[in-house]
């Protein structure tokens, strides 16, 4: 292994304990959004199963009230394959054209996305539709087609002209049963899709509400690194730096300035160094504490706001001064509890050759790998001191400026005062510090919009499915209902009769569909903050999809009753 090589090579500097931490490129590049895309490609394989099963409950009504006519023209010599051929044909026509038609409205939502470049969403610029996407596509479509038409000409069969009557439809139990089952499985699909949903859009409320712990209202943030081989010496860049904001803070409308390491909820905040307290000192390098490490110049925590108690880093600690560290409060109740950490002292990793750091300050808890994420120990150090109290002083580091105006108009003010400094230096990744806040969110809440979408669409699809299931149900049952009335039926126990049936089927749709909607959720379950996966807000939203069906089976059944000679007349 290269790590234990090197500590072998160098023992004097690299002590045994030390470990080397691997990770695959794309996890760069995607970062968190791999698992949103992976949910929103099951919601819209979701969706699609739903769109299926709905084109196909439409197909096999409206070919159930073609039957007689396909009998005719099998009774005139066309073939039982033959007969159903225009009914075929006029099924794919809808298909293909409502496959063109979804792409170019798919292009168009791609547009319009990129258009808006959400934040935390990699790569935007490059989301189009490629050829391979269209193959996918077209994929789709041609499985699409397949289970319509399947579901359409189930247990098709052409009767006797003589014997279906002059105008008359056929409900055979086992068309019925299929139209139960199509709805059933709809239902289903809808409620899953539909409590994903919710759960997203209260899981993103959630997000929302945590105090990020930093103030980032007029912070402008940017990358700055210097350049030149005069920068290899640790004084250098300190004094870049320190001339950098001292620019800044002559400039008018600046508050306060001062540069980090790492930036807060921008993904790189990850690096863990071990350290000693007084208290451990025997401890290996392996078994030392770990916490994250951050290095700030001075003026850094009164410009993102953060609230310190005890005293902040100045220009006073120098690399000839005592050196000093301040801790967060979750690192101060974790290694002292019940007592003040401040006038503690530790000491990075287990070199006797570092001074001991004098704690100075506790400041408050940042989620600094997340909003969603618990707050970690962390100890910061001055970059004035840190050549000293370890082997390493930044040159590259991220400026937060805080003005009294639009943190955008603060971007000159940041590029002029580094070009007085030194005109050879880059300065890149300008962007106000709340805009990199949204982005640690972003990829949570554009997916909680697209999920809302489908889960309106699904809800719609279904409403639309057991409304035409229901209608066709109706009509199939015309002769029925007349002989009802003509023996005494009252029209309104007639159209509780169907209602019941059609609340029945719908009943136990949402009853299969609770069950995998629980399943379901334990898979969206890391993705979720400050919800259960059990949440009964959530899933509750299966009775507003009971609501909806309902509604949609209420249409068909109070229309106006059937009168018994008119339903008889139509079967004679």
């Amino acid at each position: 292994m290269v790590t234990a090589r090197i500590g072998q090579a160098h023992p004097d500097t690299y002590a045994l304990g030390y470990e080397t931490r691997l990770r695959p490129f794309v996890d760069l590049v995607l970062g968190g959004a791999r698992q949103h895309l992976r949910l929103l490609t099951l919601a819209a394989l979701l969706l699609l199963a739903i769109g299926t099963v709905n084109v196909g409950m439409l197909a096999a009504s409206r070919r159930e009230a073609r039957t007689h006519e396909s009998s005719v023209r099998a009774a005139l010599g066309s073939g039982s394959v033959r007969a159903l051929v225009p009914f075929a044909v006029e099924t794919w026509t809808g298909i293909v054209g409502g496959a063109v038609a979804g792409t170019w409205i798919g292009w168009a939502v791609l547009r319009w996305v990129r258009s808006l470049d959400p934040a935390g969403i990699p790569r935007v610029d490059l989301m189009g539709l490629s050829g391979g996407t269209l193959l996918i596509v077209g994929l789709a479509v041609l499985l699409a087609g397949g289970v319509t038409t399947a579901l359409a000409m189930m247990g098709v069969s052409i009767p006797n002209p003589l014997r279906t009557g002059a105008r008359g439809t056929r409900n055979t139990p086992a068309a019925g049963r299929r139209a139960r089952i199509l709805v059933v499985t709809q239902v289903a699909l809808a409620m899953t899709l539909c409590t994903g949903a919710a759960l997203m859009v209260r899981s993103v409320r959630a997000l929302y509400a945590v105090d990020p712990g930093v103030r980032a209202e007029g912070v402008l943030t940017a990358r700055v690194t210097p350049r030149g081989a005069r920068y290899r010496d640790p004084a250098a860049r300190i004094e870049f730096h320190r001339q950098v904001r001292e620019a800044l803070l002559a400039a008018p409308g600046v508050r306060a300035a001062g540069a980090s390491l790492n930036l807060p909820y921008a993904g790189r905040f990850d690096g863990d160094w071990t350290f000693q307290t007084e208290a451990d000192q025997d401890l290996g390098i392996g078994e030392s504490p770990v916490a994250t490490v951050q290095m700030v110049s001075p003026g850094y925590f009164e410009a993102v706001g953060l609230r310190v108690a005890g005293r902040t880093f100045s220009e006073r600690d120098g690399a000839m001064d005592p050196a000093v560290a301040i801790v967060n409060e979750t690192m101060a109740r974790r290694h002292w509890p019940g007592r003040s950490a401040i006038g503690q002292r530790i000491r990075v990793w287990n070199d006797p050759v570092k001074p001991w750091m004098e704690i100075v300050g506790v400041v408050a808890d940042v989620r600094a790998l997340g909003l969603d994420q618990a707050p970690t120990p962390i100890y910061y150090l001055p970059t004035t001191q840190s050549h000293v109290s370890t082997y390493f002083t930044p040159g590259e580091m991220f400026l937060s400026v805080a003005g009294d105006r639009d943190p955008e108009l603060l971007a000159p003010v940041v590029h002029r005062a580094v070009a007085e400094v030194d005109p050879t230096a880059i300065v890149s990744s300008v962007q106000s510090l709340g805009s990199v806040i949204d982005a640690a969110v972003g990829p949570r809440s554009l997916t909680l919009w697209i999920l809302a979408a489908f889960g309106g669409v699904a809800l719609l699809l279904a409403s639309i499915g057991i409304m035409a299931s229901m209608i066709a149900t109706v009509a199939a049952r015309r002769s029925e209902i007349g002989i009802r009335r003509a023996f005494g039926a009252r029209p309104v126990p007639v159209a509780a009769r169907l209602l019941g049936q059609s609340l029945a089927t719908v009943l136990v749709g949402a009853g299969i569909g609770g069950v995998l909607a629980i399943a379901a959720t334990r898979a969206i379950s890391p993705l979720l903050f400050g919800v259960e996966a059990w949440d009964p807000v959530a899933i509750g939203g299966a009775a507003v999809l009971s609501l909806a069906s309902i509604a949609a089976s209420l249409g068909p059944t109070s229309r106006r009753p059937v009168e018994p000679l008119e339903s008889l007349r139509s079967e004679s």
